[in-house]
């Protein structure tokens, strides 16, 4: 899932006119800040002229509508994070993909 975060991410960042911008996608320590946590709202900030949480506004109705059932709630906290907490059609289906594929789950292939 993380890796169709950051492809939403870098698409919307894009069509805002931001590109090649470093960002961090993380687990909160603390899960009531959801599944995941994105800088790029302020990592995107100064290349783009706008305010942090601005941009966060934007960046997370952009991911609400790109990664659609497979996120619960696309958030903004602070001074720009965005927090995403997953569906659970999406739990359940990252956790059923995991028991199919047993002791092969979580390897890597060289086109990767």
């Amino acid at each position: 899932m993380e890796a169709e975060i950051r492809s939403a991410v870098e698409k919307a960042l894009s069509a805002l006119g931001a590109e090649g911008v470093s960002f961090a996608i993380e687990r909160p320590t603390d899960s009531a800040h959801g599944d995941y946590a994105v800088n790029a709202a302020m990592a995107a900030a100064k290349q783009l002229g706008k305010n942090p949480r601005e941009l966060a506004d934007t960046l997370a109705a952009s991911l609400t509508e790109s990664l659609g059932e497979k996120v619960k709630t696309v958030e903004v906290a602070g001074p720009g994070f965005i927090n995403i907490t997953l569906s659970q059609e999406a739990v359940f289906f990252a956790l059923s993909e995991a028991v199919a594929k047993g002791t092969d789950w979580g390897k890597g292939t060289k086109e990767e």
